[in-house]
């Protein structure tokens, strides 16, 4: 059970983004969201970046302070990467029925079609 008593909306918001992270990882216990809900209480730009292989505890350097691999794959709903934060609650999810394999998360794709658009006009 919790240990946790919201005293600010700001607190409440920070619990309720936590507790979603059940919907992604149901397997999620409830002492690891009382250790993100106080990291990210100790500073209000603190990270938690969540795939489905780990959990990541990212200052507000953007540096990882702490890990911890999941030892189980999530069951919930699928993801590619969560950003857990004060300012933000950002789920990234995985592309579906892309047969091009260039899905919204292909970083090469444009950069590919570019190359090919140079060397056509050169």
């Amino acid at each position: 059970m919790l240990n946790i008593k919201p005293k600010t909306y700001n607190d409440v918001v920070r619990l309720s983004r936590c507790m979603e992270l059940k919907k992604y990882i149901p397997d999620l216990t409830d002492e690891k969201i009382e250790e993100m809900y106080e990291y990210m209480k100790k500073d209000s730009n603190n990270k938690i970046s969540v795939t489905p292989e780990m959990i990541s505890f990212v200052n507000a350097s953007g540096e990882t302070e702490s890990a911890t691999v999941l030892e189980t794959a999530p069951t919930g709903i699928s993801f590619d990467h969560i950003i857990l934060g004060a300012a933000a609650y950002n789920v990234m999810q995985r592309p579906t029925g892309d047969s091009s394999g260039c899905g919204s998360s292909c970083s090469g794709c444009s950069t590919n079609n570019n190359n090919n658009n140079n060397n056509n006009n050169g």
